[in-house]
């Protein structure tokens, strides 16, 4: 995963900019043209 996506998880934890029961997508990309995601329910 990227680095930057805790990095900003944590930005909007810290600022209750989500809440139970939200849907998060998390996704990155790397060198090689590789890529991921993945669906989260808060």
């Amino acid at each position: 995963m990227s680095a930057t996506i805790p990095i900003a998880l944590d930005e909007v934890v810290s600022n209750n900019k989500i809440c139970r029961g939200d849907l998060l997508i998390f996704v990155a990309f790397g060198g090689g043209l590789t890529s991921g995601a993945i669906l989260v329910e808060w």
